[in-house]
């Protein structure tokens, strides 16, 4: 307990001094060095001292010293990628809705006007169609009608 006492206060010194990360809390959690392994984004896998989740600086080694460093570590890895990082973050996330709005607006776009053309040849044929059906059912009158008269005069 003494331990997360001196880390607490060290937190809130750095606060003070920086002014930053004044929404950081620490939480001291030693554990064995199986226990808290990550796997980095280029596939080597490192032994987690602490880290930062939630806005809670998260420390997982045992010794005083080494926790002290890891605390400071983090909390100066939080506020870099607070005021360097984060705003490239917001800005990326930002261009990528905005690219998604527009490229979905377009592709919208063009699906509507090829179902339209879809739409208007299919009237278009169904017309033919019809117009052809009306032209062979009066041709196809026509005949009867002839057939008819040649067998009345008879």
């Amino acid at each position: 307990m003494a331990i997360e006492l001196e880390l607490q206060l060290e937190l809130q010194r750095l606060q003070h001094k920086f002014g930053r990360g004044k929404e950081l809390s620490i939480v001291y959690e030693p554990r064995m060095p199986v226990e808290a392994t990550r796997e980095l984004p280029f596939g080597e896998v490192c032994e987690l001292c602490g880290e930062v989740i939630n806005n809670e600086i998260r420390i997982y080694i045992a010794d005083f010293h080494d926790a002290l460093h890891t605390l400071r570590h983090e909390f100066f890895e939080y506020v870099f990628d607070q005021d360097l990082i984060q705003p490239y973050v917001i800005l990326y996330n930002q261009m990528k809705i905005a690219h998604e709005k527009a490229f979905m607006h377009d592709t919208y776009r063009r699906k509507e006007s090829l179902i339209e053309i879809i739409v208007k040849n299919e009237e278009q044929e169904e017309f033919e169609l019809k117009k052809t059906g009306d032209e062979k059912n009066e041709q196809n009158e026509n005949l009867r009608n002839r057939i008819k008269k040649h067998f009345k005069r008879r």
